[in-house]
C-alpha cells in the first residue's frame, strides 16, 4: 500500500510540468468583420440611446466600414504597402465620422466624440507605459589577424 501511494505520488509529480506546457486558451477569439459590427452596433445602441431607426443606419454603416476596414488591413508580409493602407483607412475613418455625423443628434454626437477622445487618450497611455524595445549595437565581424 505505501509503495502505491509512492508511486501515484511521482506519478502525478512527473505529470505535472506537462500540463505547464499547454497552449493558453486566446482571451479574445479574432472576431469577424460581421461581428465586430454588431459588437460595436450594440455599444453605441446602449451608450448614445439611439433610437430604432438610427440603430438600422449605424447597424449599415458599421458593417460597411468592418468590412472596407479588414479589406484594408496589412498582412504581416506586406511591409511596402502599409502607409498607404493606413491613408486609406483613416480616410475610411473621416468619411465614417461624417456620416455618423448626419445621424446622430448633436448631444449624442458629443457624447461619442468624449468617448473616442476618452479612448485615444487610453490607448496612449497604454502605449507610453510600454518599455521601448533595447538598441542593439551591429555585430562586428571578427578582426583579421
Amino acid at each position: 500500500m505505501r509503495y502505491l501511494l509512492i508511486t501515484a505520488a511521482l506519478l502525478v509529480l512527473a505529470s505535472a510540468p506537462t500540463f505547464a506546457q499547454q497552449p493558453a486558451v486566446a482571451a479574445h477569439t479574432a472576431q469577424t468583420a460581421a461581428q465586430r459590427a454588431e459588437t460595436r452596433t450594440a455599444r453605441q445602441t446602449k451608450t448614445l440611446n439611439l433610437t430604432p431607426e438610427q440603430v438600422t443606419q449605424v447597424a449599415a454603416l458599421n458593417t460597411h466600414f468592418a468590412q472596407v476596414a479588414e479589406t484594408l488591413q496589412p498582412t504581416p508580409t506586406e511591409k511596402a504597402d502599409r502607409r498607404a493602407k493606413r491613408e486609406k483607412i483613416k480616410a475610411e475613418r473621416a468619411a465614417y465620422d461624417a456620416e455618423l455625423q448626419k445621424i446622430l443628434t448633436p448631444a449624442q454626437l458629443a457624447t461619442y466624440t468624449q468617448q473616442r477622445a476618452d479612448h485615444q487618450a487610453r490607448r496612449r497611455e497604454h502605449a507610453a507605459g510600454r518599455k521601448p524595445l533595447p538598441i542593439r549595437e551591429p555585430m562586428m565581424p571578427p578582426a583579421a589577424k
